[in-house]
């Protein structure tokens, strides 16, 4: 397991085919798939934006219609308009960057939900099944020990009667490959 958590099901059996990618368990992603909803609406409002931008809009204005004035206004109520202005600008910059850094926690959220589903990684059968439904797992816990049998080693004994005669009572292997032979255990 990638993640820590309780396995919610298990969805292969000992004896199954599996494929690559093939989902084998699923953790409880109850409370994480309400962290993801909560980073959604986060990173998906524009609320923080758009009052930041409509500030920028009336300080700007401000500073503007006071500048105009001339000598009609003290400079210390020039330099405040454009202060709160400077101000506005900011205030959005600042608006952009939390809305990218709830962008990243979203993705993050994601990723942990993906990673609560446990998949085969590679084409093969399920040997055994290491935990159920309703186990805790930790970090690098063996859910299932799934077995590739494409390149199968088999070794075997064959009986006396039945073995060629330099080799009887020999240990012989042969791997599942169509090019292979069997060969005594050792000389291949």
């Amino acid at each position: 397991s990638v993640e820590t958590g309780q396995i919610a099901k298990v969805l292969v059996h000992e004896g199954q085919a599996v494929k690559k990618g093939q989902i084998i368990a699923q953790l409880d992603d109850r409370i994480q798939k309400l962290a993801v909803k909560l980073e959604q609406e986060e990173a998906g409002s524009d609320v923080t934006i758009e009052a930041a931008k409509n500030q920028v809009t009336e300080t700007h204005s401000a500073y503007k219609r006071v500048e105009a004035m001339g000598n009609n206004v003290s400079e210390s109520e020039v330099l405040d308009k454009k202060l709160a202005y400077e101000q506005a600008l900011l205030s959005v910059q600042e608006a952009l960057e939390k809305q990218q850094e709830d962008k990243i926690k979203l993705a993050t959220a994601q990723a942990i939900l993906d990673r609560m589903t446990i998949r085969s990684p590679l084409n093969g059968s399920v040997l055994h099944i290491a935990k159920h439904a309703g186990e805790a797992v930790l970090v690098d816990a063996t859910v299932a020990t799934i077995v590739r049998t494409s390149r199968l080693n088999v070794v075997f004994f064959p009986p006396a009667p039945h073995a060629p005669v330099p080799w009887r009572s020999a240990r012989f292997q042969r791997w599942a490959h169509p090019h292979d032979r069997w060969v005594p255990f050792g000389r291949e």
